[in-house]
């Protein structure tokens, strides 16, 4: 899939962004030539300064202490206050670090860096420009103007009340000459936020590039501060692309990274560098980030991890290098559709605690998140209608990597059954036009990644709808009822990577012997096996299925250990989960009908069951929304591919997450012939180049009901004979 490289939401890469870099600010002063009515800096004074002593204690820490030659190198960041106020101590501080550096022999001599933030007012001073002519190949200016003259000057004001902006445009151009530096940060609040997209396209036009822009997580949020934030960024978005800028500038609010659901890799990291940074003080404490100094606080004293005179407290750092998405966030933002891009401050959650903890989020601009995700969905559309190319921003929704992904199963027509369920439907057909076009808009609206199922013609991106290769970067062929002799002459079978194979509940026998023609085709790499209407197996059925099982993780460990990694999805796949992966029919996934009948999974409309909407009305998602008890025998039991059917579940035991008792017996052997090969491939100590579930283990019983209810309980009857049914 070809996918047209735009700039528009684009992020500058930080300095060595492939190496460890180790960021140590110096907050040189709390003084300040502007009063900026949002700076987060709440204590400005004229008298809490660093010395030139306090800052080469903390240089000498930092560059003998063993720790920190785990990082490639350095920044050594200058803030205040105003740095530029401190020239002459910066100059002296630098001195310092070099010289030290050189006499250490010290391995960030040729990795490091100096960066100053800066408002721009001194700029042009003489002390600013000899301090850049001598470290002008290792120094990184940045200053901000935050958009038009209106709303710079709302906030941005010098203590005399005046606004500021006329003076720093003034040495814009000095200072694009001298950095090469196109880039700047702008941020919003509940007052400016009219001027955002007079500001933006205002810094454009100035010469910045690229805009680093965001709203405040502090609460000034009011009603209705998100329509107008969401109309702001729409007018934004019209004038891009009506002048098809978007490969000439970029703006952080349309990036396509924004309004996604939280992928799982992320789940587990901290999204800032609290804690990887390092700040100090003009006392000479340090902490985490500068937001935890006590300037930068009003509700909690600054939470000091060490000082330069006794080094840090890895105890204090504990904390922060323990931060994650997950430890910080609560559920319904962990679990929200479009998490992606809503980011928080660790220092305002800690000053903001009940119990003075870094883990308790806050979430003041949720409704503002929204309100983008809405306006950037918005641009990326528009970029679609006018270029016809496939929009990065879905090209992040189709291929993201999360357990919270939502989907929406298209089906032109059900002659495909992909399920294990009869066809029972009277209701055939195959969809129109109108009913395609409106179940592509509904995905559009509610963050749904859209499969289609059964479509031959291409759709506009040039992509036969019907194909995964759009949704999930592979092919994948559906084979259903052949025999032997018609898998070996399908001609397209060894263009597939991923094969689902279906096949009849009384056909078990001849399942692995399909699935040997099948892997003669050099390409597969995975096959998915759908056995249709197992729930009518006897006692001679499951022991086929047993039968089948233990030849199949033969074939396993035969073909890993040949360096051929095939995956047999009934015999696998518990060895690559660490959680349980159940269906998510009416909770992460729907389908649509030919007749715009909207269903939790294509099983309720194959039985005819009644549908919960028309997409056509394009109801609310959350009305369609079902949400699955979860049992305590279903906790007790160690099958992670469970898989178990909720429709199937409602036609025979009256209850949608109740598990029939055939569907438990067979994941629970399937659950055996993945530890059969986990215990195999322990034994051959064999090396995999991927990693599986080592530690995964049989459940007690095969039934966990019986676990529950005990052998002798009214639930040991009809199939349930351990001994008899291994034999």
């Amino acid at each position: 899939m070809q996918i047209e490289k735009v700039y528009m939401g684009s992020m500058i890469n930080t300095w060595m962004n492939k190496k460890n870099i180790k960021y140590v600010t110096f907050s040189v002063t709390d003084d300040c030539n502007l009063m900026c009515k949002y700076c987060y800096f709440t204590h400005k004074n004229t008298k809490n300064k660093m010395s030139f002593e306090v800052a080469r204690k903390a240089v000498d820490y930092i560059l003998t202490e063993n720790d920190f030659l785990l990082h490639d190198g350095v920044v050594w960041d200058f803030i205040g206050g105003e740095p530029t106020l401190e020239m002459d101590l910066i100059d002296q501080i630098c001195d310092y670090i070099l010289y030290k550096m050189y006499s250490l022999n010290h391995k960030w001599l040729s990795c490091y860096r100096i960066m100053i933030g800066s408002n721009g007012l001194l700029y042009a001073s003489k002390k600013f420009q000899d301090f850049l002519r001598k470290h002008k190949n290792n120094l990184h200016v940045n200053i901000t103007v935050d958009g038009s003259k209106e709303k710079h000057d709302l906030s941005r004001i010098k203590k005399d009340g005046t606004g500021s902006y006329d003076d720093i445009v003034k040495i814009l151009p000095l200072w694009f000459k001298q950095t090469g530096n196109y880039s700047t940060k702008a941020t919003f609040s509940h007052a400016d936020l009219p001027y955002l997209k007079d500001s933006i396209v205002n810094l454009w036009n100035l010469g910045f590039k690229n805009v680093m822009a965001n709203v405040v997580f502090e609460d000034v949020w009011k009603d209705g501060d998100d329509d107008i934030y969401e109309n702001q960024l729409r007018l934004l978005a019209d004038y891009i692309i009506e002048n098809k800028l978007w490969n000439q500038v970029s703006v952080r609010f349309f990036s396509p990274n924004i309004g996604h659901p939280l992928e799982d890799s992320q789940r587990g990291i901290n999204f800032c560098g609290t804690g990887n940074m390092l700040a100090i003080d003009y006392r000479g404490n340090f902490y985490p980030c500068v937001r935890f100094m006590d300037s930068a606080l009003n509700n909690k004293d600054g939470r000091i991890i060490g000082t330069a005179e006794s080094g840090i407290s890895h105890d204090k750092l504990r904390a922060f290098n323990a931060l994650s998405y997950d430890v910080q966030s609560p559920s319904k933002c962990i679990d929200c559709y479009i998490a992606s891009g809503c980011h928080w401050c660790s220092g305002l959650n800690y000053d903001e605690s009940q119990d003075d903890s870094i883990y308790e989020r806050k979430i003041y601009h949720c409704k503002m998140h929204h309100a983008n995700v809405r306006a950037n969905r918005y641009f990326w559309k528009r970029y679609e209608d006018i270029t016809g190319n496939i929009s990065p921003l879905r090209y992040n929704t189709y291929t993201a990597h999360s357990t919270n992904n939502r989907y929406l199963y298209i089906y032109n027509h059900v002659g495909i059954n992909t399920c294990h369920i009869p066809n029972k439907s009277s209701k055939m057909g195959v969809m129109g036009r109108a009913v395609l076009e409106a179940s592509q808009k509904y995905c559009e609206k509610n963050n749904l990644i859209p499969i289609f199922v059964g479509f031959k013609e291409k759709d506009r991106f040039g992509y036969y709808i019907g194909d995964q290769e759009c949704q999930q970067q592979r092919d994948e062929m559906f084979i259903d009822f052949l025999t032997h002799e018609s898998i070996i002459a399908h001609d397209k079978l060894n263009l597939a990577n991923t094969i689902l194979y279906s096949t009849t509940y009384d056909r078990i026998e001849d399942i692995y012997f399909d699935v040997l023609c099948m892997i003669e085709y050099k390409n597969i790499s995975k096959i998915n096996i759908v056995i249709k209407e197992y729930h009518k197996w006897d006692i001679f059925l499951l022991r086929k299925y047993i039968e089948v099982l233990n030849l199949l993780s033969d074939l396993i460990i035969d073909l890993w250990s040949a360096g051929r990694y095939i995956q047999i999805d009934i015999v696998t796949d518990n060895m690559f989960l660490s959680e349980k992966k159940n269906c998510s029919a009416g909770s992460n996934q729907w389908c649509v009908a030919p007749s715009g009948e909207i269903y939790s999974c294509i099983g309720e409309y194959m039985l005819n069951r009644p549908a919960m909407a028309n997409i056509l009305d394009f109801p609310e998602i959350e009305s369609l929304s079902i949400v699955h008890k979860k049992l305590f025998m279903c906790d007790r039991c160690n099958v992670k591919q469970c898989g178990k059917c909720y429709v199937l579940n409602k036609e025979l035991t009256c209850e949608s997450d109740v598990p029939f008792e055939i569907h438990c017996i067979k994941s629970n052997l399937e659950l055996e012939a993945s530890v059969k090969i986990v215990q195999t491939l322990k034994t051959l100590n064999l090396k995999l180049p991927f990693e599986i579930n080592s530690a995964i283990l049989e459940s007690k019983y095969l039934d966990p009901l019986i676990d529950l209810r005990g052998e002798d309980s009214f639930v040991n009857q009809k199939f349930y004979k351990i001994k008899e049914l291994k034999v």
